[in-house]
């Protein structure tokens, strides 16, 4: 894939400084005191530091992911008007405002926004496996993911369930989960194209054709935004727990 430029280190300060994963490390030390408190120094206290560890190469990679997407989004991305009329009858124009420059900045924003939410969402179920081993949830290890951990906890600390169910329940974490399972498994948010529908009822098959729904730049980076606000609220409410 062709390239234009790579931030330089003032640019990489400048955004990385600007954002809520510039307090990522502060919270670490919080978040390892609140839970060696009954942790112990045991194996139980071994694990959670060694997922400790874990979920800190997680953020690295949180942050490095965001500084790129952040540096290619602020370059222009000219995607609100993402489809339009074309020329010819029925024909559709995919990005009408795009010069070539603008689809490889589009390429770079897409791939590290993809590598965003991988990572974010990886970091979220390493807390799930730290309340797994903290609280003695009981879930098998290779089942382990953050939406388990939150429903399991509330039989044994019913508040804290409800302010993790809050973050699990919000708009913005809904349409994170929805973006990164989509793009894992569906269609990629980001692409253009058309879909196609299959309804059966009784003997009948209908078969339907639309055009895709497309998810702009500027929604990834505003629900980006959010739910990296969302993710500081899991760890704090983790250590005030």
């Amino acid at each position: 894939m062709p390239t234009l430029d790579f931030p330089s280190e003032k640019d990489w300060n400048q955004i990385y400084q600007q954002s809520t994963c510039s307090n990522f490390y502060a919270q670490l030390n919080p978040l390892s005191e609140s839970l060696k408190s009954e942790g112990g120094i045991g194996l139980t206290g071994i694990e959670i530091d060694e997922l400790l560890w874990q979920l800190h190469y997680r953020e690295v990679n949180i942050a490095n992911s965001y500084v790129f997407l952040q540096y290619y989004f602020e370059k222009g991305i000219p995607d609100d008007e993402w489809r339009k009329t074309g020329d010819r009858r029925n024909s559709i124009k995919y990005f009408p405002n795009f010069k070539e420059e603008h689809f490889i900045i589009k390429n770079w924003f897409d791939y590290y926004s993809d590598t965003f939410y991988y990572q974010l969402f990886s970091a979220w179920d390493i807390i799930g496996h730290i309340m797994n081993v903290y609280f003695n949830l009981g879930i098998e290890k290779g089942k382990v993911d953050f939406s388990k951990a939150v429903s399991k906890v509330k039989q044994s600390n019913y508040e804290l369930w409800l302010k993790l169910d809050n973050i699990l329940k919000s708009p913005p974490y809904e349409k994170a989960r929805k973006l990164r399972n989509d793009i894992a498994h569906n269609y990629l948010p980001r692409s253009v194209g058309f879909t196609v529908t299959t309804k059966i009822t009784g003997n009948t098959k209908q078969i339907g054709l639309g055009i895709r729904t497309y998810v702009t730049s500027k929604e990834i980076v505003k629900n980006i935004l959010e739910i990296l606000e969302l993710f500081q609220e899991t760890i704090k409410i983790i250590i005030e727990k």
